[in-house]
């Protein structure tokens, strides 16, 4: 029913039915009735509520349509290691194909990457890395980035004995996998919350909101 995509648009949005209102140019009573399907919105009134809920006109009246996943830095799953620091940015959604992780390696400090059976990219956003392969090294600057080959297991060597190096790697998702989206294998882990994460291979994984579960479908 139109009216109830309307009122789940807006708590999805956060906004009261006070806020909408004073957005779209009507009355409170008005969205209420109009959530309630009491009465029809006219073209112009839902281009407004469009505009208002920043949706296209669509959202309204299509099934398929999806929500945009928001996922807050606070809520961002962190794990922590000596010398490693990893936060993931993207949603634990099935749908999602990418896993997007920020990785902070400390001065002087490496970081293992697993063999995968996908292609991983890694892109630098601050300090230096020294990724080492087999049968060679490749150092990365600020901006620079690589392409890694599947099935490659790989090491990223901070050579820096000051500064820390940053980056981004993003790595292909797949739920039959059972090794971390980080292409990590790792036994314990705590956040810098206090969080507990072990690997993927049915141990216990803790969120940053405290819930708890296990599988390969809370990894990082």
């Amino acid at each position: 029913m139109l009216g109830t995509k309307i009122r789940n648009i807006r708590k999805n949005r956060e906004l009261t039915v006070s806020a909408l209102a004073d957005q779209a140019g009507v009355s409170e009573s008005y969205i209420s009735q109009l959530e309630s399907g009491r009465i029809d919105p006219s073209v112009s009134l839902l281009r407004k509520l469009a505009v208002a809920l920043e949706v296209p006109i669509a959202a309204f009246f299509d099934a398929e349509y999806e929500e945009p996943v928001v996922t807050r830095k606070e809520d961002c799953q962190v794990r922590e290691e000596e010398g490693v620091r990893l936060t993931r940015l993207t949603p634990e959604d099935p749908r999602m194909l990418l896993s997007m992780t920020a990785f902070s390696i400390d001065a002087s400090s490496n970081h293992r990457l697993s063999p995968r059976s996908f292609y991983t990219c890694l892109y630098v956003t601050e300090g230096k890395l020294n990724i080492q392969y087999p049968g060679t090294d490749a150092v990365l600057s600020e901006g620079d980035s690589i392409f890694i080959p599947a099935n490659t297991e790989i090491r990223l060597c901070n050579p820096s004995e000051e500064n820390p190096a940053e980056g981004l790697l993003c790595v292909r998702r797949d739920n039959r996998e059972n090794s971390d989206d980080d292409g990590c294998t790792h036994s314990a882990h705590v956040s810098s919350k206090g969080n507990s994460y072990t690997n993927s291979k049915g141990n216990l994984y803790t969120d940053s909101k405290g819930n708890s579960y296990t599988g390969n479908g809370g990894v990082l």
